[in-house]
């Protein structure tokens, strides 16, 4: 009788010790279920992306006109100080990877007289210009390289106590000078003054 009590005994501790071992089997795969294994989460890997500020070209479309202011000589030497004035269009036009600058206009007609005891001293003067050169565009402004020629027709008439004398001249002058793309830039020589205007 106590041999067969000891047994069940056994047996009833072996089977506890069976339930208790599949009740924690079961939790522990239930408690891996739930939690499961981690998943990866998706990162943004591009980051911020910074796009490039194009590059403004000053030289692209731009138009205007260069005032020319000559003094008309050898007036000069007798105290007169006449000025003709031109007004010359260009334009920039790009040419391939390059921007050329091209213009042209009338100079004014220009007559002055002075008046003395011994008699007239007379000038009168007319002439053309053309403008070529090149615009060159940086990150703040652009430069106007220009080469502006000149082709004039010009007379000195004295009447010299009752004399008449004419000194004609005939030719042509080149002036080269260089402006910032600024509306008023100016630049001066020699009996000459270049005034840039933009539109």
């Amino acid at each position: 009788m106590k041999k067969m009590c000891r047994l069940w005994k056994s047996c009833a501790i072996i089977i506890l010790s069976g339930v208790m071992l599949i009740g924690c089997g079961i939790f522990s795969s239930s408690n891996q279920s739930e939690i499961g294994s981690p998943t990866a989460t998706p990162t943004n890997q591009g980051g911020v992306v910074v796009s490039e500020t194009p590059s403004v070209n000053h030289c692209e479309g731009l138009k205007g006109y260069l005032e020319l202011q000559i003094l008309v000589g050898p007036a000069e030497a007798v105290g007169l100080e006449p000025v003709t004035v031109g007004e010359i269009p260009f334009s920039v036009v790009q040419g391939g990877d390059s921007y050329q600058v091209e213009g042209g206009g009338p100079l004014e007609s220009f007559s002055d007289v002075l008046t003395a005891e011994w008699g007239t001293y007379t000038v009168t003067f007319e002439g053309d210009t053309s403008v070529s050169g090149d615009c060159i565009s940086s990150d703040d402004t652009a430069i106007l390289t220009l080469m502006v020629e000149m082709t004039g027709d010009q007379n000195v008439e004295i009447i010299y106590e009752g004399t008449q004398m004419n000194y004609p001249w005939s030719g042509t002058n080149q002036i080269e000078t260089s402006l910032p793309v600024v509306d008023g830039a100016q630049q001066s020589g020699e009996g000459w003054i270049i005034i840039l205007h933009l539109n």
